[in-house]
Protein backbone atom coordinates (compact mmCIF):
# COMPACT_ATOMS: atom_id res chain seq x y z
CA UNK A 1 0.00 0.00 0.00
CA UNK A 2 2.58 2.65 0.78
CA UNK A 3 4.32 1.50 -2.46
CA UNK A 4 0.99 2.46 -4.65
CA UNK A 5 0.71 5.41 -2.88
CA UNK A 6 4.08 6.83 -3.92
CA UNK A 7 2.69 5.99 -7.48
CA UNK A 8 0.77 8.76 -9.58
CA UNK A 9 -1.80 7.26 -11.81
CA UNK A 10 -0.19 9.19 -14.80
CA UNK A 11 3.05 6.86 -14.31
CA UNK A 12 0.87 3.85 -15.16
CA UNK A 13 -1.35 4.58 -17.92
CA UNK A 14 -1.38 6.92 -20.19
CA UNK A 15 -4.63 9.41 -19.72
CA UNK A 16 -7.78 8.03 -21.62
CA UNK A 17 -11.29 9.30 -21.75
CA UNK A 18 -13.36 8.54 -18.29
CA UNK A 19 -15.54 5.62 -18.45
CA UNK A 20 -18.98 5.68 -18.96
CA UNK A 21 -20.50 6.07 -15.17
CA UNK A 22 -17.27 6.50 -13.49
CA UNK A 23 -16.02 9.17 -12.25
CA UNK A 24 -14.82 12.75 -13.54
CA UNK A 25 -10.72 12.04 -14.22
CA UNK A 26 -10.77 8.92 -13.63
CA UNK A 27 -9.31 6.55 -17.00
CA UNK A 28 -8.79 3.71 -18.05
CA UNK A 29 -5.62 2.83 -16.39
CA UNK A 30 -7.21 2.71 -12.77
CA UNK A 31 -10.29 0.74 -12.11
CA UNK A 32 -12.56 1.24 -9.62
CA UNK A 33 -11.98 -0.69 -6.68
CA UNK A 34 -13.79 -4.33 -5.52
CA UNK A 35 -16.58 -4.11 -3.65
CA UNK A 36 -14.53 -5.56 -0.73
CA UNK A 37 -11.88 -3.54 1.48
CA UNK A 38 -8.47 -5.01 1.41
CA UNK A 39 -7.98 -7.26 4.09
CA UNK A 40 -4.77 -7.46 6.07
CA UNK A 41 -3.26 -10.96 4.27
CA UNK A 42 -4.57 -9.87 0.92
CA UNK A 43 -1.76 -9.11 -1.54
CA UNK A 44 -0.52 -5.44 -1.70
CA UNK A 45 -1.46 -3.48 -4.94
CA UNK A 46 0.80 -3.22 -7.24
CA UNK A 47 1.76 -0.66 -10.67
CA UNK A 48 0.83 -3.42 -13.20
CA UNK A 49 -2.79 -4.21 -12.14
CA UNK A 50 -3.43 -0.75 -12.44
CA UNK A 51 -5.71 -1.03 -8.95
CA UNK A 52 -5.29 1.04 -5.86
CA UNK A 53 -7.11 0.65 -2.91
CA UNK A 54 -6.72 3.17 0.02
CA UNK A 55 -5.98 2.61 3.21
CA UNK A 56 -9.08 1.56 4.47
CA UNK A 57 -7.90 -0.63 6.86
CA UNK A 58 -6.32 2.61 9.15
CA UNK A 59 -9.17 4.72 8.22
CA UNK A 60 -11.43 2.02 10.20
CA UNK A 61 -9.92 3.80 13.46
CA UNK A 62 -11.30 7.13 12.93
CA UNK A 63 -14.71 5.51 11.28
CA UNK A 64 -15.29 4.42 14.96
CA UNK A 65 -14.83 6.97 16.61
CA UNK A 66 -16.34 9.51 14.58
CA UNK A 67 -19.39 6.59 15.45
CA UNK A 68 -18.57 7.12 19.42
CA UNK A 69 -18.84 10.57 19.11
CA UNK A 70 -22.19 10.65 16.76
CA UNK A 71 -23.76 8.42 19.57
CA UNK A 72 -22.15 10.63 22.21
CA UNK A 73 -23.91 13.68 20.54
CA UNK A 74 -27.20 11.97 20.20
CA UNK A 75 -27.54 10.97 24.01
CA UNK A 76 -26.50 14.23 24.94
CA UNK A 77 -29.35 16.24 22.87
CA UNK A 78 -31.56 13.83 24.25
CA UNK A 79 -30.74 14.44 27.58
CA UNK A 80 -31.01 18.07 27.04
CA UNK A 81 -34.31 17.09 25.61
CA UNK A 82 -35.51 14.93 28.52
CA UNK A 83 -34.19 16.64 31.61
CA UNK A 84 -35.39 19.24 33.68
CA UNK A 85 -34.40 21.69 36.44
CA UNK A 86 -36.08 23.53 38.84
CA UNK A 87 -34.66 26.46 40.44
CA UNK A 88 -35.61 29.25 42.85
CA UNK A 89 -34.57 32.53 43.47
CA UNK A 90 -33.41 33.90 46.66
CA UNK A 91 -35.03 36.19 48.48
CA UNK A 92 -34.39 40.25 47.89
CA UNK A 93 -31.47 41.54 49.70
CA UNK A 94 -29.98 45.28 49.96
CA UNK A 95 -28.19 46.28 47.07
CA UNK A 96 -25.23 46.43 49.15
CA UNK A 97 -25.51 43.37 51.03
CA UNK A 98 -22.30 42.47 50.74
CA UNK A 99 -20.31 45.39 50.70
CA UNK A 100 -17.33 45.23 53.10
CA UNK A 101 -17.15 41.51 52.86
CA UNK A 102 -13.66 40.90 51.28
CA UNK A 103 -10.06 41.27 52.92
CA UNK A 104 -6.46 40.36 51.20
CA UNK A 105 -4.25 38.65 53.30
CA UNK A 106 -0.82 40.30 53.15
CA UNK A 107 1.21 36.90 53.18
CA UNK A 108 -0.74 34.79 50.34
CA UNK A 109 -2.06 37.56 48.75
CA UNK A 110 -5.77 35.54 48.39
CA UNK A 111 -8.96 37.62 48.47
CA UNK A 112 -11.78 36.12 50.86
CA UNK A 113 -15.26 36.86 52.52
CA UNK A 114 -16.93 36.52 55.47
CA UNK A 115 -20.09 34.82 55.30
CA UNK A 116 -22.60 34.95 57.84
CA UNK A 117 -23.78 31.20 59.44
CA UNK A 118 -26.42 30.54 57.04
CA UNK A 119 -25.79 32.87 53.68
CA UNK A 120 -26.82 30.89 51.15
CA UNK A 121 -24.94 30.14 48.29
CA UNK A 122 -26.11 31.28 44.31
CA UNK A 123 -25.17 29.81 41.05
CA UNK A 124 -26.96 31.31 38.42
CA UNK A 125 -27.99 35.25 37.26
CA UNK A 126 -30.93 36.16 35.69
CA UNK A 127 -31.65 39.74 34.43
CA UNK A 128 -35.52 38.71 33.86
CA UNK A 129 -38.14 39.41 36.40
CA UNK A 130 -40.17 36.18 37.61
CA UNK A 131 -40.01 34.61 40.91
CA UNK A 132 -38.73 30.79 39.91
CA UNK A 133 -37.48 29.05 36.96
CA UNK A 134 -38.49 25.21 35.74
CA UNK A 135 -38.14 23.51 32.31
CA UNK A 136 -35.79 20.90 30.27
CA UNK A 137 -32.03 21.59 29.95
CA UNK A 138 -32.63 22.73 26.55
CA UNK A 139 -34.80 25.64 27.29
CA UNK A 140 -32.12 26.51 30.23
CA UNK A 141 -29.66 26.73 27.42
CA UNK A 142 -32.04 28.79 24.98
CA UNK A 143 -32.91 31.16 27.48
CA UNK A 144 -30.70 34.39 26.89
CA UNK A 145 -31.52 35.71 30.08
CA UNK A 146 -29.53 33.45 32.29
CA UNK A 147 -26.31 34.14 32.84
CA UNK A 148 -22.85 32.08 34.84
CA UNK A 149 -21.79 34.60 37.34
CA UNK A 150 -17.41 34.67 36.91
CA UNK A 151 -16.58 36.54 40.38
CA UNK A 152 -14.09 39.06 39.72
CA UNK A 153 -12.51 38.70 43.08
CA UNK A 154 -9.47 41.34 42.76
CA UNK A 155 -11.90 43.88 41.18
CA UNK A 156 -14.23 43.42 43.80
CA UNK A 157 -11.98 44.34 46.51
CA UNK A 158 -10.78 47.17 44.96
CA UNK A 159 -14.07 48.54 44.45
CA UNK A 160 -14.74 47.83 48.57
CA UNK A 161 -11.49 49.59 49.59
CA UNK A 162 -12.88 52.35 47.41
CA UNK A 163 -16.02 52.72 49.49
CA UNK A 164 -13.80 52.05 52.48
CA UNK A 165 -11.57 54.69 52.55
CA UNK A 166 -14.71 57.12 51.48
CA UNK A 167 -12.86 58.18 48.20
CA UNK A 168 -14.50 60.75 46.16
CA UNK A 169 -14.48 60.55 42.75
CA UNK A 170 -14.98 62.43 39.69
CA UNK A 171 -17.14 60.39 36.95
CA UNK A 172 -18.93 63.36 35.17
CA UNK A 173 -21.71 63.00 37.88
CA UNK A 174 -22.52 59.32 37.14
CA UNK A 175 -24.48 57.51 39.83
CA UNK A 176 -22.00 54.63 39.46
CA UNK A 177 -18.66 56.61 39.65
CA UNK A 178 -17.61 53.90 42.42
CA UNK A 179 -17.94 51.00 40.45
CA UNK A 180 -16.67 52.87 37.07
CA UNK A 181 -13.71 53.90 39.54
CA UNK A 182 -13.04 49.92 40.03
CA UNK A 183 -13.32 48.89 36.81
CA UNK A 184 -10.97 51.64 35.05
CA UNK A 185 -8.17 50.36 38.07
CA UNK A 186 -5.63 48.26 36.12
CA UNK A 187 -6.17 44.36 37.75
CA UNK A 188 -5.03 40.80 36.69
CA UNK A 189 -8.90 39.45 36.96
CA UNK A 190 -7.98 35.67 35.77
CA UNK A 191 -8.12 32.98 38.61
CA UNK A 192 -3.61 33.23 39.25
CA UNK A 193 -1.64 33.84 42.24
CA UNK A 194 0.41 35.64 39.45
CA UNK A 195 3.48 36.33 41.66
CA UNK A 196 0.89 38.85 44.44
CA UNK A 197 2.22 36.80 47.35
CA UNK A 198 4.61 38.27 50.13
CA UNK A 199 8.38 37.41 49.38
CA UNK A 200 7.98 36.82 53.38
CA UNK A 201 6.51 33.49 52.66
CA UNK A 202 10.32 32.14 51.51
CA UNK A 203 12.28 34.38 53.59
CA UNK A 204 10.54 33.15 56.82
CA UNK A 205 12.20 29.16 56.33
CA UNK A 206 15.02 31.08 55.19
CA UNK A 207 15.63 32.95 58.33
CA UNK A 208 15.73 29.14 60.02
CA UNK A 209 17.89 27.68 57.29
CA UNK A 210 20.68 30.12 58.19
CA UNK A 211 20.63 29.30 61.66
CA UNK A 212 22.93 26.21 60.99
CA UNK A 213 25.39 28.31 59.05
CA UNK A 214 27.31 29.20 62.58
CA UNK A 215 27.44 32.61 61.83
CA UNK A 216 25.52 35.00 64.22
CA UNK A 217 25.88 38.24 61.64
CA UNK A 218 23.93 36.14 59.08
CA UNK A 219 21.43 35.16 61.34
CA UNK A 220 20.81 38.17 62.52
CA UNK A 221 20.73 39.40 59.13
CA UNK A 222 18.30 36.81 58.09
CA UNK A 223 15.77 37.97 61.25
CA UNK A 224 16.08 41.72 60.56
CA UNK A 225 15.38 40.77 56.68
CA UNK A 226 12.35 39.01 57.88
CA UNK A 227 11.24 41.40 59.84
CA UNK A 228 11.51 44.35 56.80
CA UNK A 229 9.86 42.15 55.10
CA UNK A 230 6.72 41.90 57.26
CA UNK A 231 6.69 45.57 57.77
CA UNK A 232 6.67 46.32 53.54
CA UNK A 233 4.28 43.26 53.39
CA UNK A 234 1.50 45.25 55.01
CA UNK A 235 1.88 48.62 54.77
CA UNK A 236 1.38 47.73 50.88
CA UNK A 237 -1.37 45.53 51.52
CA UNK A 238 -3.64 48.58 50.04
CA UNK A 239 -5.46 48.22 47.04
CA UNK A 240 -3.28 51.15 45.99
CA UNK A 241 0.10 49.60 47.14
CA UNK A 242 -0.41 45.85 46.54
CA UNK A 243 1.68 45.38 43.24
CA UNK A 244 4.46 47.40 43.93
CA UNK A 245 5.28 45.04 46.51
CA UNK A 246 8.23 42.69 44.90
CA UNK A 247 9.61 46.40 43.48
CA UNK A 248 9.64 47.85 46.90
CA UNK A 249 11.33 44.48 48.43
CA UNK A 250 13.87 44.13 45.13
CA UNK A 251 16.97 46.70 46.88
CA UNK A 252 16.57 44.80 50.46
CA UNK A 253 16.72 41.30 48.62
CA UNK A 254 19.35 42.43 46.86
CA UNK A 255 21.77 43.32 49.26
CA UNK A 256 21.10 40.65 51.30
CA UNK A 257 21.73 38.20 48.72
CA UNK A 258 25.35 39.97 48.46
CA UNK A 259 25.75 40.43 52.11
CA UNK A 260 25.14 36.43 52.44
CA UNK A 261 27.69 35.54 50.05
CA UNK A 262 30.41 37.36 51.39
CA UNK A 263 30.12 35.64 54.62
CA UNK A 264 29.84 32.10 52.72
CA UNK A 265 32.20 29.58 55.08
CA UNK A 266 34.16 27.08 52.77
CA UNK A 267 35.26 25.45 56.17
CA UNK A 268 32.36 23.90 57.58
CA UNK A 269 30.25 21.35 55.03
CA UNK A 270 27.07 22.19 57.41
CA UNK A 271 27.60 25.93 57.11
CA UNK A 272 28.13 25.66 53.22
CA UNK A 273 25.04 23.17 52.86
CA UNK A 274 23.09 25.86 54.96
CA UNK A 275 24.16 28.62 52.78
CA UNK A 276 23.45 26.64 48.99
CA UNK A 277 19.80 25.86 50.91
CA UNK A 278 18.96 29.41 51.33
CA UNK A 279 20.49 30.04 48.01
CA UNK A 280 17.47 27.61 46.71
CA UNK A 281 14.75 29.34 48.94
CA UNK A 282 15.94 32.94 47.07
CA UNK A 283 16.16 31.17 43.69
CA UNK A 284 12.43 29.66 44.43
CA UNK A 285 10.88 33.36 45.19
CA UNK A 286 12.33 34.54 42.68
CA UNK A 287 11.07 32.28 39.76
CA UNK A 288 7.90 31.27 41.38
CA UNK A 289 7.11 35.59 42.48
CA UNK A 290 9.33 38.13 40.38
CA UNK A 291 9.65 36.38 37.26
CA UNK A 292 5.62 34.95 37.18
CA UNK A 293 4.80 38.38 37.83
CA UNK A 294 6.32 39.67 34.88
CA UNK A 295 4.83 36.76 32.88
CA UNK A 296 1.60 37.31 33.85
CA UNK A 297 1.24 41.17 33.07
CA UNK A 298 -0.33 39.82 29.38
CA UNK A 299 -3.50 39.49 31.68
CA UNK A 300 -3.84 42.63 32.91
CA UNK A 301 -6.31 44.74 31.86
CA UNK A 302 -9.12 47.41 32.85
CA UNK A 303 -12.32 48.19 31.78
CA UNK A 304 -14.19 51.03 29.56
CA UNK A 305 -17.67 51.36 30.06
CA UNK A 306 -20.18 51.53 27.00
CA UNK A 307 -23.66 51.30 28.15
CA UNK A 308 -25.61 51.39 31.45
CA UNK A 309 -28.29 48.99 31.77
CA UNK A 310 -30.55 49.00 34.69
CA UNK A 311 -29.93 47.52 37.92
CA UNK A 312 -26.49 47.85 37.96
CA UNK A 313 -25.17 46.08 34.58
CA UNK A 314 -22.80 47.31 32.59
CA UNK A 315 -21.85 46.28 29.11
CA UNK A 316 -17.72 47.22 29.51
CA UNK A 317 -14.76 47.22 26.44
CA UNK A 318 -11.70 45.18 28.32
CA UNK A 319 -8.74 46.98 27.31
CA UNK A 320 -5.38 44.31 27.70
CA UNK A 321 -5.83 40.79 28.33
CA UNK A 322 -5.53 40.28 24.74
CA UNK A 323 -4.71 36.14 25.73
CA UNK A 324 -7.37 35.82 28.32
CA UNK A 325 -9.81 34.46 26.05
CA UNK A 326 -7.57 31.57 24.76
CA UNK A 327 -6.30 30.94 27.91
CA UNK A 328 -9.37 30.87 30.05
CA UNK A 329 -12.14 30.11 27.14
CA UNK A 330 -14.22 32.20 25.67
CA UNK A 331 -16.76 35.33 27.25
CA UNK A 332 -19.20 33.51 25.12
CA UNK A 333 -21.77 35.69 22.90
CA UNK A 334 -24.56 37.96 24.44
CA UNK A 335 -27.44 38.57 22.55
CA UNK A 336 -28.27 41.89 20.79
CA UNK A 337 -31.64 42.28 21.76
CA UNK A 338 -29.56 42.53 25.21
CA UNK A 339 -26.85 44.88 24.67
CA UNK A 340 -28.61 46.74 21.61
CA UNK A 341 -24.95 46.27 19.77
CA UNK A 342 -25.12 44.56 15.90
CA UNK A 343 -22.13 42.46 17.00
CA UNK A 344 -20.14 41.11 19.98
CA UNK A 345 -16.89 40.92 19.95
CA UNK A 346 -14.16 38.87 21.96
CA UNK A 347 -13.33 42.32 23.69
CA UNK A 348 -16.72 43.07 24.84
CA UNK A 349 -17.97 41.90 28.34
CA UNK A 350 -20.99 42.18 30.59
CA UNK A 351 -20.61 43.03 34.05
CA UNK A 352 -23.05 43.31 37.22
CA UNK A 353 -22.80 44.93 40.63
CA UNK A 354 -24.67 41.52 42.74
CA UNK A 355 -25.24 43.50 46.12
CA UNK A 356 -22.00 44.77 46.10
CA UNK A 357 -20.20 41.98 43.91
CA UNK A 358 -18.56 42.85 40.81
CA UNK A 359 -19.09 39.85 38.39
CA UNK A 360 -18.52 38.74 35.20
CA UNK A 361 -22.02 37.39 33.05
CA UNK A 362 -21.52 34.26 30.61
CA UNK A 363 -24.10 32.84 28.80
CA UNK A 364 -24.96 29.26 29.77
CA UNK A 365 -23.10 26.27 27.67
CA UNK A 366 -23.78 22.65 27.39
CA UNK A 367 -21.43 21.86 29.85
CA UNK A 368 -22.83 24.53 32.13
CA UNK A 369 -26.52 22.72 31.91
CA UNK A 370 -25.26 19.29 31.98
CA UNK A 371 -23.30 19.90 35.41
CA UNK A 372 -25.70 21.59 36.72
CA UNK A 373 -28.39 18.41 36.02
CA UNK A 374 -25.36 15.97 37.34
CA UNK A 375 -25.22 18.05 40.36
CA UNK A 376 -29.29 18.03 41.16
CA UNK A 377 -29.31 14.64 40.56
CA UNK A 378 -27.11 13.24 42.47
CA UNK A 379 -27.77 15.86 45.31
CA UNK A 380 -31.17 14.08 46.34
CA UNK A 381 -31.44 15.35 50.00
CA UNK A 382 -31.48 18.80 48.58
CA UNK A 383 -28.29 19.67 50.96
CA UNK A 384 -26.70 22.23 47.79
CA UNK A 385 -29.48 23.38 46.26
CA UNK A 386 -29.27 26.06 42.74
CA UNK A 387 -30.44 29.14 43.45
CA UNK A 388 -30.08 31.91 41.09
CA UNK A 389 -30.22 36.01 42.06
CA UNK A 390 -32.61 38.01 39.83
CA UNK A 391 -31.81 41.62 38.60
CA UNK A 392 -35.12 42.30 37.14
CA UNK A 393 -32.96 44.16 33.97
CA UNK A 394 -36.03 43.32 32.04
CA UNK A 395 -39.73 41.47 31.88
CA UNK A 396 -42.93 41.67 30.08
CA UNK A 397 -43.26 45.34 30.62
CA UNK A 398 -39.31 45.68 28.72
CA UNK A 399 -38.75 42.75 26.67
CA UNK A 400 -35.15 44.02 25.27
CA UNK A 401 -33.27 47.14 25.14
CA UNK A 402 -34.93 48.74 22.00
CA UNK A 403 -37.76 49.60 24.54
CA UNK A 404 -35.62 51.40 26.94
CA UNK A 405 -35.53 54.90 24.55
CA UNK A 406 -38.78 54.42 23.05
CA UNK A 407 -42.54 56.74 23.02
CA UNK A 408 -45.36 55.38 24.83
CA UNK A 409 -47.23 54.26 21.95
CA UNK A 410 -43.88 52.89 20.54
CA UNK A 411 -43.52 50.46 23.61
CA UNK A 412 -46.92 49.06 23.65
CA UNK A 413 -46.65 47.85 20.61
CA UNK A 414 -43.26 46.26 21.01
CA UNK A 415 -44.65 44.35 24.08
CA UNK A 416 -47.54 43.49 22.55
CA UNK A 417 -45.78 41.91 19.34
CA UNK A 418 -43.57 40.33 22.03
CA UNK A 419 -46.29 38.62 23.27
CA UNK A 420 -47.92 37.53 20.61
CA UNK A 421 -44.45 35.65 19.06
CA UNK A 422 -43.63 34.73 22.39
CA UNK A 423 -44.89 30.88 22.68
CA UNK A 424 -47.46 30.31 25.52
CA UNK A 425 -45.04 27.62 27.44
CA UNK A 426 -42.09 29.89 27.15
CA UNK A 427 -40.09 29.86 30.33
CA UNK A 428 -40.54 33.82 30.01
CA UNK A 429 -44.49 34.01 30.61
CA UNK A 430 -45.10 34.60 34.31
CA UNK A 431 -46.15 31.69 36.11
CA UNK A 432 -49.83 31.13 37.11
CA UNK A 433 -51.29 31.01 40.51
CA UNK A 434 -52.21 27.09 40.39
CA UNK A 435 -48.81 25.98 38.70
CA UNK A 436 -46.74 23.91 41.66
CA UNK A 437 -43.88 25.64 42.55
CA UNK A 438 -40.50 24.17 42.91
CA UNK A 439 -40.05 22.83 46.88
CA UNK A 440 -37.83 25.41 48.66
CA UNK A 441 -35.18 24.19 50.25
CA UNK A 442 -33.62 25.76 53.96
CA UNK A 443 -31.17 27.88 52.57
CA UNK A 444 -33.27 29.71 50.12
CA UNK A 445 -36.28 30.42 52.69
CA UNK A 446 -36.62 33.55 54.01
CA UNK A 447 -36.01 32.13 57.23
CA UNK A 448 -32.50 31.41 56.51
CA UNK A 449 -32.30 35.06 55.43
CA UNK A 450 -32.83 36.28 58.91
CA UNK A 451 -29.70 35.48 60.82
CA UNK A 452 -27.76 38.57 61.49
CA UNK A 453 -25.20 39.73 58.33
CA UNK A 454 -21.36 39.55 58.40
CA UNK A 455 -20.20 42.79 60.07
CA UNK A 456 -20.22 46.06 58.16
CA UNK A 457 -17.94 48.57 57.49
CA UNK A 458 -16.76 50.37 60.29
CA UNK A 459 -17.97 54.07 60.88
CA UNK A 460 -15.54 56.45 59.12
CA UNK A 461 -14.04 58.95 61.04
CA UNK A 462 -13.92 62.81 60.51
CA UNK A 463 -14.83 63.88 57.28
CA UNK A 464 -13.28 62.68 53.48
CA UNK A 465 -10.77 64.94 51.88
CA UNK A 466 -12.72 67.09 49.43
CA UNK A 467 -10.40 68.89 46.46
CA UNK A 468 -12.28 71.40 43.89
CA UNK A 469 -12.00 69.05 40.89
CA UNK A 470 -13.86 66.21 42.35
CA UNK A 471 -17.55 65.93 43.51
CA UNK A 472 -19.02 64.42 46.20
CA UNK A 473 -21.55 61.07 45.79
CA UNK A 474 -24.35 59.90 47.91
CA UNK A 475 -23.37 56.86 48.95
Amino acid sequence: LAQARRCDLSDVAAPMPALHGSPPGLGVGARMPEERPPTMDSPPATAESGVFHQSRVAAWPTASRHSEESEAAKRTQKLLQLGRLAIDRLPERGSNAYMGCTWRSAITGEIKMTYAEGWPDFQLVDIWKRDWIEGTLQEFLDDRYLFLPIPLIYRTWLYHGLVHDRKVTSSGGSEHAMVLTALEESCIDVPLTAGRWSPLICYAPMAFVLCFTGDMVVTLMGIGMFLLLYFLTVQFNTPALYRYLRVACVVPRLFFVGFVVTRISWQSTLSLLASILAFGIMGIDVFYGDLEVLRCQKFLCHYELLKALPNRVFICRRHGGASIGDNFGSHGRVHESITGLGTWSSHLILIADINGILAELRPLTTQDVLDMYDEQSSDTDKLFPWCYVGLDVYGMKRPDFSTFDCSYKDLVEKVEGFERQLPMDSMLRPRGQGEPRPQLSRSCTPEAWKQPLPPKLRPPQGRPKITPDVIETNL
